[in-house]
């Protein structure tokens, strides 16, 4: 019978990617405060339109479940290549630094701005529906740079660019899983979100 030991992963995963893992939180702690420091210093020309405007579409969107949550899992995926990408080489590697780095930012600048607009209602879904899916969010974005980069830090001497010499199965393997884990947080977050509100963050 094969077991799918999740804790015993997960501590075995930690173990060997944590100092990566400490990197990429600051950056992401970084991009955070940034966020919410441009919020508050724009706070007064913070309007519904403009925040649309700014992320290029509404932040609550009524939807249903299935679109919430494959939408949310589609932008995952298409991150989770852009980590991929920018780990190939020393040289696209500050791409990845700079993407943490703008999500953190946009967490904070849209945590402050659904406060600024919505008021109550604003604070009410940062905790139950904003923070659950930016943090998930940022988590497994942070676990996939790890993972790139660890390759690519063990594999220097392949290059500049690591495309021979290099075992990428680990690699992938890792990723997968944690995507798969995503996908199940992912679920069960869009399923307590979608129960207790119809107002919904799309990651953008």
């Amino acid at each position: 019978m094969i077991k799918f030991d999740l804790g015993g992963y997960f501590n075995d995963h930690f173990s060997r990617h944590l100092k990566f893992y400490l990197l990429f939180a600051a950056l992401a702690i970084l991009g955070l405060v940034l966020g919410i420091i441009s919020a508050n210093n724009i706070s007064g020309l913070l309007t519904e339109d403009k925040i649309k405007l700014i992320f290029f579409k509404n932040i609550y969107i009524n939807i249903n479940f299935f679109i919430a949550f494959f939408g949310n899992t589609f932008i995952m995926l298409i991150l989770f290549g852009v980590i991929v990408l920018v780990n190939i080489s020393v040289f696209l590697l500050p791409l990845g630094f700079v993407l943490i780095v703008y999500r953190g930012y946009l967490a904070g600048f849209s945590a402050v701005a659904l406060i600024k607009i919505y008021g109550g209602g604003g604070i009410v879904n940062l905790i139950i529906i904003f923070l659950p899916f930016q943090l998930t969010l940022m988590f497994f974005l942070i676990g996939a740079m790890a993972v790139c980069m660890r390759r690519l830090v063990d594999n220097f001497h392949a290059g500049a660019f690591c495309f021979f010499s290099v075992d990428y199965k680990i690699m992938f393997k890792e990723l997968i899983n944690l995507f798969i884990v995503f996908i199940i947080v992912n679920f069960l977050l869009s399923l307590i979100c979608m129960i207790i509100t119809k107002a919904f963050i799309i990651s953008f």
